[in-house]
């Protein structure tokens, strides 16, 4: 299912790319979000009753490993709900509303409108065909 849904997210994105909608290396970041049970063995780059988070950051790319509750926190603040599988891709766009309206027609489901995050971000979240979650962001 997992490879389903990855074939079916990177058909998405290869079409955003070819449009010139999504220009990664312009753009420079992009984040994968796994969410972790017994996160605690890890060194946590930020914890609170909040929930944890370890960033291992790559220069251009980060992975965010996060427990249960962070993960609720972010569907809170970008979706207002819980939303989220435990694997979410998190692209940065220079214009995060204008690329999630074109994945939509490409055929992803809007999941929220364009929310500013309390990091500082304008974020969407879309769920891709295969069912994979994205999350747009424009730094403000």
């Amino acid at each position: 299912m997992t490879h389903l849904r990855c074939r079916a997210t990177t058909r998405l994105l290869a079409a955003a790319l070819a449009s010139g909608r999504l220009r990664p290396r312009a753009a420079g970041f992009a984040s994968l979000a796994v969410v972790v049970a017994g996160i605690a063995a890890l060194f946590v780059g930020l914890s609170s009753e909040q929930g944890k988070v370890v960033l291992l950051d790559g220069g251009h790319a980060t992975i965010e490993l996060i427990d249960a509750r962070q993960a609720a926190l972010i569907d809170q603040i970008e979706v207002g709900k819980r939303v989220a599988s435990p694997v979410r891709i998190a692209l940065r766009a220079e214009d995060s509303s204008a690329l999630a309206s074109g994945l939509e027609r490409a055929g992803a489901e809007r999941l929220s409108e364009l929310v500013e995050t309390l990091w500082g971000d304008r974020n969407v979240r879309l769920l891709a065909p295969g069912g994979m979650q994205l999350t747009l962001f424009t730094p403000l």
